[in-house]
């Protein structure tokens, strides 16, 4: 059997030479393809038995998720390759800080169009998704399997999935053809325009695309915020600010007043989930502030109130008093006083921030 790479690159050069592609389904017999996943051989063999006899039917129960995730990683990736796609941006959890930190870097401009394709059900029907497969892919194999795959997860299929990502191709061919854009970045189903002129005709023809969602903002006007950030036009670039208020707003539910409180909803939680929980929330937010001008002032005084909570809870957990529990959970890290637990599985700690400005 052919490597993965090797398959999916054929197929790659072949669409280059020829938009309509053959004999697609006899790829999913091949081993290699799923030997990235972490799979059982045993599974997959056991996967390739049913789609030779072509009585693979995918389906919503719990012992079949797993290996309906295998084969369809293996259907999205000979999809992708037949359409000359870029497989990672089918699936981008981080679509928004890449795209922050894309209008941070582009020249500025005083108009900003901020849209999203959304998975909206309603645009998708099991015949509109082969139909637009079915422009380039004439296998009724695995157009069959397509099918069955919506019928059996609807839009959040990957079927639907190729056919978004071939909807936000569209948008990428259409902004590069127009002269008003000053700046354009997609990740995922969401992407920022900056443009000198009012884009009319670039938003008319963005109208079109159905489960589009499109806002216009006008950065000549001060305090404009995208995605949660004040956005100010600099003399070079885009500039990020925090807004007002928006440590406040992060640190709901950890502060009342000027006071760090106790999670009383942590209180049954082991120490070390509780301070690995604390942890993912400090580093999810120290990532948005890295983006900001002033972002480690900021970063730093929400630890102050965020750590001040860890402890409260962490001492109302053992009935013990705060000095207590800093006497009990204290350790060093990059030289610095912190708060961790060492456990069979490892340590963990809440992170510290250096002068660097890393948190670790």
């Amino acid at each position: 059997m052919q490597r993965a790479e090797v398959v999916l690159g054929a197929l790659r050069k072949r669409a280059e030479r020829a938009p309509v592609a053959y004999r697609l389904y006899r790829h999913l017999f091949n081993p290699e393809l799923y030997g990235d996943a972490g799979s059982d051989p045993g599974e997959v063999h056991g996967i390739i038995r049913l789609l030779r006899a072509e009585s693979y039917h995918p389906g919503p129960r719990s012992d079949s998720h797993r290996r309906d995730g295998l084969v369809e990683q293996v259907l999205g990736r000979l999809l992708a390759a037949v359409f000359q796609l870029d497989w990672p941006r089918l699936e981008d959890g981080e679509a928004r800080q890449g795209l922050l930190a894309a209008l941070r870097g582009m020249q500025p401009a005083r108009w900003v169009l901020v849209g999203e394709v959304g998975d909206v059900p309603a645009t998708w029907s099991e015949e509109a998704v082969c139909e637009t497969l079915g422009k380039r892919v004439r296998d009724g194999r695995l157009l069959e399997l397509c099918r069955r795959f919506f019928r059996a997860y609807g839009h959040r299929s990957m079927p639907v999935k190729v056919c978004l990502e071939l909807r936000l191709t569209a948008v990428d061919r259409l902004v590069g053809t127009l002269a008003e854009v000053a700046g354009y970045a997609r990740l995922g189903s969401s992407f920022i325009i900056a443009s000198h002129d009012r884009p009319g005709r670039l938003r008319e023809a963005l109208d079109g695309l159905p489960g589009i969602r499109l806002e216009l903002l006008d950065m000549s006007r001060a305090g404009r915020r995208i995605m949660g950030y004040q956005v100010v036009r600099g003399p070079s670039s885009f500039r990020l600010r925090v807004p007002a208020g928006g440590v406040r707003e992060r640190l709901q539910g950890f502060v009342r007043g000027n006071r760090a409180v106790r999670r009383p909803d942590r209180l049954g939680m082991t120490a070390e989930a509780m301070i690995a929980l604390y942890r993912a929330e400090l580093v999810r937010v120290a990532a948005e502030y890295d983006l900001a001008e002033g972002g480690l002032r900021h970063l730093a005084r929400f630890r102050h109130y965020h750590l001040g909570s860890l402890l409260l809870t962490l001492a109302s957990k053992e009935r013990s008093s705060v000095r207590t529990a800093v006497t009990r959970y204290r350790m060093m890290r990059d030289g610095r006083s912190t708060i961790g637990k060492s456990t069979p599985a490892g340590t963990v700690s809440y992170p510290v921030i250096t002068r660097a400005g890393f948190v670790l």
